[in-house]
């Protein structure tokens, strides 16, 4: 895979449903924010707040809320497909 290196801060809206597919101690212990934050050196397993990003966008997009906001921190990111599904 080729790597994506970002050199800004990337805003995807999205009309997603809910935090489908999350781990169940994220859904547990995390608020359900409008803004998940993704890094490279973030976890998935974290709320995916600024302070605590997430690893990967597919993630992001799969805990994302109805007209949410999932943004890539700064970084090189291994590139990979993101799919929305039953998504309107």
């Amino acid at each position: 895979m080729r790597p994506l290196t970002t050199a800004f801060a990337l805003c995807l809206g999205l009309a997603v449903v809910g935090p489908l597919g999350s781990p169940a101690s994220a859904r547990r212990l995390c608020p359900v924010p409008t803004v998940l934050y993704v890094a490279p050196t973030g976890s998935d397993s974290a709320c995916g707040t600024h302070k605590h990003p997430l690893l990967t966008p597919q993630v992001a997009v799969d805990r994302a809320v109805e007209g949410g906001t999932v943004l890539l921190m700064p970084g090189t990111y291994a590139r990979q497909r993101v799919l929305i599904h039953g998504r309107h």
